[in-house]
């Protein structure tokens, strides 16, 4: 048993049970094996927590993706859904994300991780709307905050159409 999967199975029991359920007992249990196994990677809860954040900012530090702004903005638009879908639909990633929305009011940590990848989001969209936005007259700002926030709703918390999201978005900017 290596350190990586104790945090893959740390972040998925919290991701799916809560914060309560994660023990060092617990955790044993789900790696059937013995605390002492735990132990020999880590010494507490909290420095299990603490390594989970670690490796996930770390992860997410190597997100970026190009635009080829020269393309018409629907399929511009596409490249970065699909972009932000590999993101947040990545099994692993999206457990993470599940964990730091879920402790973002209680854990200055989880609140500053959801916060940066709601302003990456926010980010890359204003980027794509100064480059895709016809209509000089729109508030490029707005626009990016709105959609991004659709968005990241729809991809943190799932039930959003966001193709629909990008075609009304697209719509609108014509």
């Amino acid at each position: 048993m290596t350190s990586q999967e104790i945090i893959r199975k740390a972040v998925r029991i919290v991701a799916e049970d809560g914060y309560d359920r994660l023990t060092l007992s617990s955790l044993a249990q789900e790696l059937g094996v013995s605390k002492a196994g735990i132990y020999h990677h880590f010494s507490s809860k909290e420095e299990i927590i603490d390594a989970i954040y670690t490796h996930y900012e770390a992860d997410m530090l190597h997100l970026g993706f190009s635009v080829d702004f020269s393309r018409p903005a629907d399929e511009v638009l596409s490249t970065a859904l699909s972009h932000w879908r590999s993101i947040f639909t990545s099994p692993e990633r999206s457990l993470f994300i599940s964990m730091v929305e879920q402790r973002r009011d209680v854990d200055e940590r989880a609140w500053r991780d959801a916060n940066s990848l709601r302003l990456m989001v926010q980010s890359q969209s204003e980027a794509i709307f100064e480059h895709i936005d016809s209509r000089k007259d729109a508030d490029v700002q707005l626009m990016a905050l709105l959609f991004s926030s659709a968005l990241y709703e729809g991809l943190a918390h799932g039930g959003m159409d966001l193709d629909d999201i990008a075609r009304r978005t697209l719509a609108s900017l014509r």
